[in-house]
């Protein structure tokens, strides 16, 4: 039998509750993308506020005037956008106040990483892992579970 990789029904249940506050940004240009990885979420980590956002500046704005509201916040951040791309937010994000950037927990979905392998900045700290795009949810789920026992 042939399983669906992108089906959320050949998964085992939702994630356990989260142990600590963590919201959840999506980040991508990309409607149905973002929709998607928006679903994703929502079923691994139910508990989680989820707010989806086509525009880097967009959700670099939320973060700084929603600095303190969540204990930590998990940025699911498409590489190629229009205007800021993924890489720029995460520089932006770099000089922002330690309040914020530490509370960040970046995973960057993108279907280009091999063409961005070379990009070296102190920035790319912040970035805790690369899944290819379209999200599949076993990835997100065994990459959630990963980044949770560290934090």
């Amino acid at each position: 039998m042939m399983h669906n990789i992108y089906s959320l029904n050949q998964l085992s249940q939702p994630q356990n509750p989260v142990p600590v506050q963590l919201r959840v940004l999506v980040v991508d240009d990309n409607a149905i993308d973002l929709m998607l990885h928006k679903r994703i979420v929502a079923h691994h980590m139910p508990n989680c506020n989820t707010i989806g956002f086509q525009h880097a500046a967009n959700a670099l704005q939320y973060l700084m005037e929603h600095e303190g509201e969540a204990t930590y916040t998990l940025i699911l951040l498409d590489i190629q956008m229009p205007e800021m791309d993924g890489y720029e937010f995460v520089a932006h994000l770099h000089n922002c106040p330690p309040t914020v950037k530490e509370k960040c927990i970046i995973v960057m979905v993108s279907s280009a990483h091999d063409e961005y392998n070379h990009i070296v900045h102190p920035s790319l700290q912040l970035v805790k892992q690369k899944l290819p795009k379209p999200l599949v949810p076993a990835s997100f789920k065994d990459v959630m579970n990963n980044i949770l026992l560290h934090i």
